[in-house]
Formats: C-alpha cells, sequence, structure tokens
C-alpha cells in the first residue's frame, strides 16, 4: 500500500472527509471493508472478523523489511511459500501479499541455487531399550558472552525418555 493510501485511509477512518482523494475502486473497497480496518496508536490495522486478531497494514516502503526477516534472516531458514505466507498472515496485511511473497521467493538467489530438498531415503528409527541406554550430546555456541564468561552449552539427551541436561562451558 502507497504511503500516501495508508494517510488517506487513516484519515477516513478517524472522520471520513477524505474519499475525493481516492479514485472510485478505492472509495468503493474502502466503504465497503471500513469495519475491517481500524487505528491502533496512530497505526491501520485490519481484521475481517471481530474474532480475528487485528494485523498491520504495511505500507510500499515496508514490505522488503518484512519479506527479508520472515524468509531470508539467519532465524527464518528460507523455508518455502506456504509457511512465509502464513508467516505474514500472522501479523502484517498489504493487498496483493500472496502474489509479493511468491514473487520475492522465486526471486530469492539461496532458494534458486539450494531447489527443493530432495526426500530419497527412508527414516531408519533407532532402536532403544530402557531410559539412558543411548544419549545424544552436542556443543552449541558460540553465543554472547555471560556475566561468568561462558559461551557455550553442552546439552545431552536421552533418546528414550527426552530428558534434556545442559551445562555452561566457557570453551567448547
Amino acid at each position: 500500500m502507497e504511503q500516501d493510501l495508508y494517510n488517506i485511509w487513516i484519515d477516513y477512518i478517524k472522520d471520513q472527509a477524505t474519499l475525493a482523494k481516492l479514485s472510485p475502486k478505492q472509495q468503493s473497497h474502502l466503504q465497503t471493508n471500513k469495519d475491517n480496518y481500524l487505528i491502533i496508536e496512530d497505526h491501520l490495522y485490519y481484521r475481517k472478523s471481530s474474532k480475528e486478531r487485528p494485523r498491520r497494514v504495511i505500507t510500499e516502503d515496508k514490505k522488503e523489511i518484512i519479506l527479508k526477516a520472515l524468509h531470508q534472516d539467519e532465524y527464518s531458514g528460507h523455508l518455502g511459500r506456504k509457511i512465509t505466507v502464513n508467516k505474514v498472515r500472522e501479523r502484517y496485511y498489504w493487498p496483493g501479499y500472496r502474489k509479493d511473497i511468491e514473487d520475492y521467493i522465486r526471486t530469492c538467489q539461496i532458494c534458486q541455487q539450494r531447489g527443493r530438498p530432495k526426500k530419497t531415503e527412508p527414516l531408519n528409527p533407532i532402536k532403544v531399550d530402557r531410559p539412558f541406554d543411548r544419549i545424544g550430546i552436542d556443543i552449541v555456541g558460540p553465543l554472547p558472552m555471560t556475566t561468568n564468561r561462558n559461551q557455550y552449552i553442552v546439552v545431552a539427551m536421552d533418546y528414550l525418555t527426552k530428558w534434556p541436561e545442559a551445562r555452561a562451558l566457557k570453551k567448547s
């Protein structure tokens, strides 16, 4: 949504006097859906029904930032279109967000290089007879240094009971 249109919609919802600045199609849409839009702390929000949680309406200049954060950030993992759409739909709204997400993922260089994951091998379950018969151990880090100068975590988990144990470490 363009910033000018965003501001006009906020003005319309506040005082309903600015429709002359909109095209006939935009006027019709806004009048039909005005109950779906609300203002919270000077920001425009959208919800389809009163049971739905309001989602913040995003302007054109913020779309790229949000798509990058929800798809390309190191904690996002370049997940596919369906998951990215669901992540956007939880918090944000803009007209045509599904198409924008598809276009964004289609042009993501890392996703194009990696391609779809191949599922060729069946999983082989690990048989465990009793608790602590088999455990998995891993070291996580480096993490930000704590006040005790710890920077790593050693994690152990029992395969059968899923009992976790973790301890902080200064060095790996």
